[in-house]
């Protein structure tokens, strides 16, 4: 939401608020439809489909606040843009637990999870402004290609989201598996979220202070380590400890 609410204040109407605003309502309503799916492969095609559409939120809202924000030398307040991962992950572990107190089902938690993601596009719609159009960028005229460095790069961060997916996906079932965790799952969830927040803007620092390169390999690392604590079976110290290095490293990365 908070992302979603920043893209809406910087970004013009055209072509990409368009297919963000369109992506917004898709990964609502399917995130909708999951509850009145009858089947599993309904309900997998509902999250194929809500899948692709998230990433198109982000994809979208990034690159029209970045574009406005390179425009006007704001830079910095991209950090506060990609901090809405954190706080959507934090709410969604609030927003769970109390509708499960409440005696709520897994469709109630969908369905409510859904509303809001459509309440937010009313805020959205609510608050875009027009504006004047955006200074281009004078573009460099240099071709792009295919490096030996590049390829390693995108090798690099291929893996690293096929790791953080994973553990981002099981990390809750994990915790619900074990008697003695499972009580305070939405707690290590929440503590995903909550580490995330800041993170893009201390990574940012950390690439500054060192540089970019030692800064990705660094956060890799932590995030690795994160990961085999998480299956480690050493208590729920170190589960939590999983849970901040994850949220604390895959956004900066």
């Amino acid at each position: 939401l908070v992302g979603a609410l920043g893209a809406a204040f910087y970004s013009p109407p055209g072509k990409q608020g368009f297919w963000f605003l369109f992506a917004v309502f898709l990964s609502a309503a399917t995130t909708i439809l999951v509850t009145v799916s009858t089947g599993p492969w309904q309900q997998a095609t509902m999250r194929f489909v809500g899948g692709i559409a998230s990433a198109m939120v982000l994809v979208y809202a990034s690159a029209l606040i970045i574009e406005r924000l390179d425009g006007s030398g704001n830079n910095v307040l991209s950090n506060i843009h990609f901090s809405g991962v954190g706080f959507g992950i934090a709410f969604s572990a609030v927003i769970v637990t109390l509708i499960d107190g409440l005696g709520g089902g897994w469709q109630v938690m969908w369905g409510v999870s859904g509303m809001v993601a459509l309440i937010s596009l009313g805020v959205i719609l609510l608050l875009i402004p027009s504006f004047s159009p955006i200074v281009e960028v004078e573009k460099s005229g240099r071709k792009f290609e295919f490096s030996n460095s590049l390829i390693k790069l995108i090798l690099a961060y291929g893996l690293f989201g096929f790791g953080y997916v994973i553990t981002a996906t099981f990390l809750s079932v994990m915790v619900r598996g074990d008697p003695l965790l499972s009580p305070f799952e939405w707690l290590f969830w929440l503590a995903v979220g909550l580490a995330a927040i800041p993170s893009v803007a201390l990574w940012s620092a950390f690439g500054r202070w060192v540089n970019l390169k030692i800064s990705f390999a660094v956060a890799c690392i932590a995030e690795a380590l994160g990961v085999m604590l998480s299956v480690a079976g050493l208590g729920p110290v170190a589960v939590m400890i999983a849970s901040i290095l994850l949220g604390g490293t895959f956004m900066g990365i």
